[in-house]
C-alpha cells in the first residue's frame, strides 16, 4: 500500500530548509553591511583628500593674490594676510598632514609634496617682491626686519628709486618665471587630484565587486526560500517586480537604470538610459550656448552684460575691439571670408589673454575683453597683451590683411556719469576715427 507524504513531515523539512537559508541570508547581509561601512570609509577618505588638494591650491593662490595686492597698493593688510597664512593658518602644510595620515607612498602625497615645494620656492620670489615694495612704500628698516627677517636687498636694488622698486616688484610677480611656477603648482595639484580620482575609482570598484557578489548570493538565497512556496510568483518578482521597484530610487536620483531582470524590463531600462543621456547632453549644450557665441566660441553678449555689472567696480581693465572696415570683407570677399576673419580675431583674443580674463563677442565685429585684477599701474601688462594680439592678427594665412581699433579703460577711471564701458567706448571711438593710431587708453584723452 502506497503511503502519502505527511504534511507535518513536509512542514518540518521546509522549516529546517528555511531556517538554514535564513541563517545564510543573515550572514550574507552582515557581510554586506561590512562592505557598506568600508565604502563609507573610502568616501570619507576621498572627501578629506579632495579637501586637502583644494586647500593646497587655494592657499597658494591666496598667497599670490595677497602679495600682488600689497605690491600694487602698498596696503599692509595684504602683507599681514600673507604672513598670517604662512605662519598661522598654514593651509598648505595642513593639507600635506592630512595626506600623511594615509601614508606617503602614493602619487597623491608625492604630487602635493611637490606642489608645496614649488609653492615654497615661489614664496621666495614673493618675499623678494614684497621686500622691494616695502622699501618703495617707505617701510622702516625695523618694520621690514619684523616682516622679512634677514632678507635684504642687493646694493643695486637699494640704489633704485621708489618707482623703480615698485616696477621691479611688479615684474617679479607677473613675469614668465612666476607664471611657470604657478603652472608647476597647478599641474602638481591636478596630478594629485587625478591620482585621487583613479585611486578612489579602484577602491570603489573593489568594494562594489565584493558587495555585488554578496548581493547576488543574498538574492540567490532569498529566491531559494521563496521558490519553496511560489515558483511562479518568485520568477515574476525577481525578473520584473523587484527590478521595477528598485528603478524608482535610480529615477529619483536621476541615475541610469541597471540592465537586469526580464528582457522587457531591460529594454525599457535601456530606452530610459538613452533618453537620460540625451537629456544630460542637451542640458550641457544649452548651458554652453547660453554663455558662448556660436560662431567664435567666445563669451557672448549676455555673459558680457553679467560681467559688466559684476566687474566694473573692481580692479578691472576693459578693452573694446573693432575690426576695421569689416563690411568690406563681406561685400568684397563674401560672408564665408567674413566669418573666417571673425574666427581668426576670436582665436587670437582667446589665446592672448589669461584664463581668468573674459574675451567676449558683443556684436557683429565688436569684441570686448575684461582683464581682472588690473589697474592703471599695470598698463604695461595691457600693452603687452595688445602687442601679442597684433602679432597673431598679422600672421599670413590666406585671409585679407586685418587691422583692429582698440580702446581701453580702467575701472578706477570711471565716474558716476561715465561707467567703465562708456569711457572704453570713447577711447575706441578715438582710435577708430584717428588714422594715426589704432589703440587708445582713456587716460590719453583726459
Amino acid at each position: 500500500m502506497k503511503r502519502n507524504i505527511r504534511i507535518a513531515n513536509l512542514s518540518t523539512v521546509m522549516f529546517i530548509v528555511m531556517l538554514i537559508l535564513g541563517v545564510l541570508v543573515l550572514y550574507t547581509m552582515d557581510r554586506s553591511m561590512g562592505s557598506v561601512i568600508e565604502l563609507q570609509e573610502v568616501s570619507e577618505r576621498y572627501v578629506q583628500e579632495q579637501e586637502a588638494i583644494s586647500s593646497m591650491r587655494e592657499a597658494s593662490d591666496y598667497l599670490t593674490s595677497q602679495s600682488r595686492e600689497y605690491v600694487v597698493t602698498g596696503d599692509r593688510k595684504y602683507l599681514d594676510n600673507f604672513f598670517e597664512e604662512v605662519n598661522t593658518t598654514k593651509r598648505r602644510d595642513k593639507a600635506l598632514d592630512v595626506l600623511r595620515t594615509y601614508g606617503t607612498n602614493n602619487n597623491i602625497y608625492t604630487a602635493l609634496e611637490s606642489a608645496l615645494n614649488y609653492s615654497n620656492e615661489l614664496m621666495q620670489i614673493e618675499y623678494h617682491a614684497m621686500r622691494l615694495a616695502a622699501d618703495a612704500y617707505g617701510m622702516s628698516s625695523a618694520e621690514a626686519d619684523r616682516y622679512f627677517g634677514n632678507l635684504t636687498l642687493s646694493d643695486e636694488e637699494k640704489k633704485m628709486s621708489s618707482e623703480e622698486k615698485k616696477s621691479k616688484s611688479l615684474e617679479l610677480l607677473f613675469d614668465d618665471t612666476y607664471s611657470e611656477y604657478k603652472d608647476y603648482i597647478h599641474n602638481e595639484v591636478f596630478d594629485g587630484l587625478e591620482s585621487l580620482i583613479n585611486e578612489d575609482s579602484v577602491k570603489r570598484n573593489n568594494v562594489y565587486e565584493r558587495a555585488d557578489s554578496l548581493l547576488k548570493r543574498s538574492r540567490f538565497l532569498i529566491v531559494s526560500m521563496i521558490l519553496a512556496f511560489f515558483i511562479l510568483f518568485i520568477l515574476t518578482a525577481r525578473t520584473l517586480i523587484l527590478p521595477m521597484s528598485k528603478s524608482v530610487s535610480y529615477i529619483k536620483a536621476n541615475e541610469k537604470l541597471p540592465l537586469e531582470g526580464a528582457a522587457e524590463y531591460s529594454y525599457l531600462a535601456e530606452t530610459y538610459n538613452s533618453m537620460l543621456e540625451k537629456h544630460r547632453v542637451s542640458q550641457d549644450e544649452l548651458s554652453y550656448e547660453a554663455s558662448h557665441d556660436g560662431l567664435t566660441g567666445l563669451y557672448n553678449r549676455k555673459l558680457f552684460e553679467e560681467k559688466r555689472e559684476e566687474l566694473s567696480e573692481g580692479h578691472t581693465a576693459l578693452l573694446l575691439v573693432d575690426i576695421d572696415h569689416f563690411k568690406m570683407f563681406n561685400d568684397t570677399y563674401g560672408h564665408d571670408v567674413g566669418d573666417k576673419v571673425l574666427q581668426k580675431v576670436s582665436s587670437a583674443l582667446a589665446s592672448c589673454f589669461r584664463n581668468e580674463d573674459y574675451p567676449c563677442r558683443i556684436g557683429g565685429d565688436e569684441f570686448a575683453v575684461f582683464m581682472v585684477q588690473m589697474n592703471p599701474e599695470l598698463k604695461h601688462v595691457v600693452l603687452d597683451k595688445i602687442e601679442r594680439l597684433r602679432k597673431k592678427i598679422e600672421v599670413e594665412d590666406g585671409l585679407p590683411p586685418i587691422t583692429l581699433s582698440i580702446g581701453a579703460a580702467f575701472s578706477e577711471e570711471a565716474t558716476a556719469d561715465k561707467d567703465l564701458f562708456k569711457i572704453a567706448d570713447e577711447a575706441l571711438y578715438y582710435s577708430k576715427y584717428n588714422d594715426d593710431r589704432d589703440f587708445t587708453f582713456y587716460s590719453d584723452l583726459i
